[in-house]
């Protein structure tokens, strides 16, 4: 980004302006997508010049998009993040942050490796509806694993009658 006097301090690094780059550890980034203008600034204690700003800018972007995404995920989509958890005993509340922690990551590698989970995941539309029916299915049915559960909810309604034992006994 050039400045009135035609000098800037700006770095243009593959089409984006990246800058001023300051020793002392402060990156700005700055694009136009789609007619947006989008600004971002990080402080780093890594030694920045023009050769480096560029990858330094990336990993910073790509590190706030885990973040952004991930607490996103543990608040809005089922995992309750922001409920407090601190009524119980001395260290109830890590407890329930752990356990909360464990089942987002068996959520991340079940996404990641489980074909049947991911076509699950596109029928349910959001995660929140996807715990929903699990949830459904849990309580309405003796299941032997989720892999049966899945196949229950992908196979959708079906006309199924009860059958009611009496207890002759």
């Amino acid at each position: 980004m050039p400045t009135s006097e035609g000098v800037s301090p700006w770095a243009s690094v593959k089409g984006k302006w990246v800058g001023p780059v300051s020793a002392a550890g402060w990156v700005r980034f700055y694009s136009v997508v789609a007619g947006f203008h989008k600004t971002f600034s990080w402080v780093t204690d890594f030694s920045l010049s023009k050769d480096n700003v560029y990858q330094i800018m990336r990993g910073g972007r790509a590190r706030w998009k885990v973040e952004n995404e991930t607490f996103n995920t543990l608040k809005n989509q089922g995992y309750h993040l922001e409920h407090n958890y601190g009524l119980g005993e001395k260290y109830l509340s890590m407890v329930f942050f752990s356990l909360m922690m464990l089942a987002f990551l068996v959520d991340q590698l079940q996404q990641i490796s489980c074909p049947l989970f991911r076509e699950l995941r596109k029928k349910a539309g959001s995660k929140q509806n996807l715990w929903e029916r699990i949830r459904a299915v849990f309580h309405l049915f003796l299941v032997e694993s989720m892999e049966m559960i899945s196949r229950i909810l992908l196979a959708g309604p079906q006309k199924i009658r009860p059958v009611f034992i009496n207890d002759t006994s």
